[in-house]
């Protein structure tokens, strides 16, 4: 199978997730193309307001959603269940079993896949 991991993180952490995703994806001896949704990243906010964080949660599962519908206008099949990872504080790092339940998640949906 090939796979298209797209991610995009201020701090890093969501692109350690997508590595962590890429890299169990080929343990199991998948093609993986890992892409970030943009080049340069403006400078993340220091303290985030509550409206910004909300503004900034609608963008997040609005953006996630026009992906996959952009992904399926093209063709591609596109997996509809989500991971959410927690990290310590506003700016992290992970928690600490993070990658691992990363690593999980995608060898579940492998198996729900069954490829």
């Amino acid at each position: 199978m090939k796979a298209v991991v797209v991610y995009d993180s201020y701090y890093g952490y969501t692109k350690a997730i997508a590595e962590a995703i890429a890299e169990e994806l080929k343990v199991e001896r998948h093609q993986v193309d890992l892409r970030s949704v943009r080049q340069k990243h403006p400078a993340p906010p220091d303290a985030p307001t509550d409206q910004r964080k909300e503004s900034r949660e609608k963008y997040d599962i609005a953006a996630g959603r026009k992906l996959g519908d952009v992904a399926k206008s093209q063709g591609l099949n596109v997996i509809d269940r989500h991971l959410w990872v927690d990290v310590k504080g506003n700016k992290g790092p992970l928690v600490e079993n993070a990658i691992e339940e990363t690593k999980q998640f995608t060898r579940d949906v492998l198996r729900t896949m069954e490829v």
